[in-house]
């Protein structure tokens, strides 16, 4: 019977071992199964890093040459508006002018007239 006992001890020791192994070698492939998600997925996440700072440098180029534009547009505009009211001084400056002649024009046709009466 101790023999027997002997033998069911062994027996239970030997499947016992087998079954850590196995645990090991499931354990292992876990691990690598694991350790293979995880460069996948960090090699994913560079690759999306890598495109949002290529989409950030153009993005950040488009605005730069769309700003670059607008204050080109509005130092142009600011320029004619400027040339625009230089020469509505200029007329009005011409119109007062005219004016002031035709007024002593006017004055002096009056003296003129009232002399000669």
């Amino acid at each position: 019977m101790e023999a027997a006992l002997e033998f069911e001890k062994d027996l239970r020791q030997q499947k016992e071992k087998e079954l850590a192994r196995s645990f090991a070698i499931e354990n292992q492939k876990v691990l690598e199964k694991v350790e293979a998600q995880k460069a996948q997925n960090e090699a994913k996440l560079k690759e999306i890093n890598n495109a949002f700072k290529v989409e950030a440098k153009q993005q950040k180029k488009l605005a730069e040459e769309l700003n670059s534009q607008v204050k080109s547009q509005l130092e142009e505009t600011a320029l004619n508006i400027e040339r625009d009211m230089e020469n509505k001084f200029k007329d009005q400056d011409k119109i007062v002018d005219n004016l002031n002649q035709m007024v002593k024009t006017f004055q002096a046709t009056l003296k003129a007239l009232t002399e000669d009466s």
